[in-house]
């Protein structure tokens, strides 16, 4: 099966390009079109459904980081794409944290998916 245009693509294939981080908590990046090879479309997931915070460290099977967070932003590509930033731990205190989104979320039938597990 063809990596980028087929049902089982993995990671961020041929994403990478145009990734980006809407209101602290929407990971938005361009997939390839279903009927259109080499085209791209905008596909979103709400990373507050799954990431949260732990005394100032992203956690998976979490929700509502951004609601701690602030300077948040999204680096690397593929499977070392992480989300950047700083989280408030229990003091009260914004501590540096990152969380490596490409170990979790990838695009399988042309969307972005969590938790996404490679079958290749």
């Amino acid at each position: 099966m063809d990596k980028m245009y087929g049902k089982r693509m993995g990671y961020f294939g041929g994403a990478d390009r145009e990734i980006d981080l809407k209101d602290n908590h929407v990971l938005e990046a361009k997939v390839p079109k279903r009927d259109k090879p080499g085209e791209y479309e905008a596909s979103d997931l709400d990373l507050n459904q799954f990431i949260g915070n732990k005394d100032g460290k992203f956690e998976w099977n979490g929700s509502n980081y951004a609601e701690t967070a602030k300077d948040l932003k999204v680096d690397g590509y593929g499977n070392t794409l992480r989300l950047r930033g700083s989280l408030r731990n229990m003091k009260g205190e914004y501590v540096p944290a990152d969380i490596r989104l490409g170990e979790r979320v990838g695009i399988r039938d042309y969307k972005l998916e969590y938790p996404y597990y490679s079958e290749l």
